[in-house]
């Protein structure tokens, strides 16, 4: 069951798109099911000041995307390096276990967009 602000996400889809004037983007794939997640970041003074994102995917993957970009809009990016999968579930909310890979591929994302290595 999707929890009601995975549905509110969902159906809104918060900072979708690409954002043209980023300072830094990645993608993020899962193999298995195909989804596909971009995140752009415009980052200054060390704080994320824009973010957007692109999905390909699961309604799941499309919650933890948009998710994130809440989690990390107007944040340092010290603060953002430091997020993880129960981070991203806690503000997100439940998804069906058989969607949760759409949180872990969202901060996949997010790491190779900060430059960090695996989770």
């Amino acid at each position: 069951m999707y929890s009601y602000r995975a549905r509110r996400l969902i159906a809104e889809m918060p900072n979708r798109g690409s954002l043209a004037d980023a300072t830094h983007s990645a993608q993020a794939e899962n193999p298995v099911c195909g989804d596909i997640i971009k995140l752009y970041l415009r980052i200054e003074e060390d704080v994320v000041q824009d973010v957007r994102f692109e999905c390909r995917g699961c309604p799941g993957a499309m919650a933890a995307a948009a998710g994130i970009t809440e989690l990390v809009k107007a944040k340092p990016a010290a603060e953002c390096r430091a997020l993880d999968v129960e981070a991203l579930e806690a503000h997100v909310g439940q998804l069906p276990l058989h969607k949760r890979h759409g949180l872990e591929l969202a901060i996949d994302a997010l790491r190779s967009c900060l430059g960090i290595g695996d989770r």
